[in-house]
């Protein structure tokens, strides 16, 4: 801040200068510019992943079949085992008991949400409760309970998933079969 006395009358003025860290006066245009930056990195760089990531599909792979989904593999799955009580766990992929899962579902009010689905996992132990992103629908999301190679073999990169729906219209699918997808 930097004070200045009028001459001769008795007043002064105050003039404040805006400086950097080191002292030095700070552009207010270098800060404008700096933010612009900033907002383009957060919309751009999103896009380049998507783009840069891309899942590159054999043309024959054909159009999406009724009850079969094409998910994304690798790293992109995501979830957790779902192991029978007492079983050995494992680290990675994370895992749970079915007890624990059980409770969780029912502390969360999942089923209130997706309806009732313990029996039915239970049934299908061990299970990778599980999302991934749709390949061959946009923007759809499913939950699964799918076979617990979908979330430890990270070496395929596109999966089928055979999943025939448990409610018609709802987001839950218990997966049949799911098979890794040749990418040639």
């Amino acid at each position: 801040m930097l004070y200045r006395n009028a001459p001769g009358d008795g007043t002064f003025t105050v003039t404040l200068l805006v400086t950097d860290a080191r002292g030095l006066p700070s552009d207010p245009k270098r800060g404008i510019i700096t933010i612009a930056i900033a907002a383009a990195l957060f919309i751009v760089t999103p896009a380049l992943a998507r783009m840069l990531d891309r899942i590159e599909l054999p043309s024959d792979i054909g159009p999406p079949q009724i009850n079969s989904r094409l998910v994304a593999g690798g790293r992109w799955p995501t979830g957790f085992l779902v192991l029978a009580d007492g079983a050995s766990r494992v680290i990675s992929p994370p895992s749970m008991s079915y007890s624990e899962f059980a409770r969780m579902v029912r502390v969360q009010n999942l089923e209130a949400e997706l309806g009732p689905f313990l029996d039915e996992a239970a049934a299908r132990l061990p299970f990778a409760f599980m999302t991934a992103p749709d390949i061959d629908q946009r923007n759809s999301t499913a939950i699964y309970l799918a076979p617990p190679d979908v979330l430890s073999r990270r070496e395929v990169k596109v999966w089928r998933l055979i999943v025939p729906q448990m409610r018609p219209n709802h987001i839950l699918r218990a997966v049949e079969r799911a098979e890794p997808v040749s990418l040639r």
